[in-house]
């Protein structure tokens, strides 16, 4: 947990279940933390998601533009490639090995590749 989650659950009561001088019951305070993660990432929306996970110090092991892939599912299982671009709505082109043109594959057609 980084400093910050750490004072969210302060600010929530969640180490004491102690809010604003009072005793609230854990699903209060649960309920409470939760509204201020939520504000907290409002906040930094304008930085996108790897502004949201470097702000909470979340390790972000997702894949990327230059990430070896192997596909798992739909057409091609087996393949290799590189990711060559990600469009914002997650989907990702790929340049598969020995091929002149990229294909596109949904995140969950493809698994992270160290060969």
């Amino acid at each position: 947990m980084n400093e910050r989650f750490r004072q969210l659950a302060e600010q929530a009561g969640f180490i004491d279940f102690t809010v604003h001088n009072r005793i609230e019951s854990k699903e209060q305070v649960l309920e409470k933390f939760a509204e201020l993660i939520v504000r907290e990432c409002a906040t930094l929306a304008f930085d996108g998601p790897n502004g949201i996970l470097e702000h909470f110090g979340v390790d972000d092991n997702s894949i990327k533009v230059g990430s070896r892939i192997k596909v798992v599912s739909k057409f091609n299982v087996g393949a290799r490639g590189t990711v060559t671009y990600i469009e914002p709505t997650g989907k990702l082109w790929v340049r598969r090995d020995g091929a002149s043109s990229d294909v596109s594959y949904y995140p969950e057609e493809v698994i992270g590749d160290e060969k």
